[in-house]
């Protein structure tokens, strides 16, 4: 409960500070499905679904630059379903949810908004729903980063549908985890994300002019 107290502060707070000075700030809400996977446990394909539930601040910096930031909640993970042809390989699903506290700058080209930013995370909880992997929670580092590219389209008014890829600029286990028959491997463990979602502007005003 009061880490959605919590939320509900910083969104309140990103509100307030969208209208210190009108035409210049504006909030956004984002809503995205995350397609994801950990690079380096020995699985492939991005098998576990989540979600981002977003809000942001921005501000016109002249040229159709933007600043953005912003707070949110993400679910990540990875997941591998029991192969009966490969019974040994073992089936797991890594629900991983943590706060993000994104930064972007992004450049509007006609229809069309494109940048760069970083998501840093603090973790929240973990848990391998399959029950294989008892400790996931305390082998992940608390805090993360991941570096980001965001695509947004735009024909719809306040509406944008917005693609952005995510990955880890470190691992995400804890110094010294990743021991032979640990299912999260030695060579590294790391997020890579696609994620699929509509970002609504509660403010329709030009601010990148």
């Amino acid at each position: 409960m009061h880490r959605l107290c919590l939320f509900g502060c910083l969104l309140f707070f990103n509100f307030l500070n969208a209208q210190v000075e009108k035409g210049k700030f504006f909030t956004a809400f984002q809503l995205s499905v995350n397609f994801s996977q950990i690079d380096g446990d020995n699985s492939s394909g991005y098998n576990k679904f989540g979600y981002t539930l977003n809000t942001w601040v921005g501000q016109g910096l002249g040229k159709n630059w933007t600043y953005e930031c912003g707070v949110g909640l993400s679910n990540r993970g990875s997941r591998r379903a029991f192969n009966p042809d490969d019974p040994g390989s073992g089936a797991f699903h890594y629900n991983i949810n943590c706060l993000d506290i994104p930064v972007f700058a992004m450049k509007q080209m006609g229809d069309f908004r494109a940048g760069a930013g970083i998501r840093t995370t603090w973790l929240l909880n973990a848990k391998d729903m399959e029950g294989s992997y008892l400790n996931l929670q305390d082998d992940l580092n608390k805090t993360g980063m991941l570096g980001c590219l965001a695509v947004e389209y735009s024909k719809w008014g306040r509406a944008t549908i917005r693609l952005e890829a995510q990955y880890s600029a470190a691992d995400i286990r804890k110094k010294g985890i990743g021991q032979p028959g640990n299912p999260i491997w030695r060579s590294g463990a790391y997020y890579n994300i696609i994620s699929v979602g509509i970002n609504y502007r509660l403010s329709d005003k030009n601010t990148t002019q």
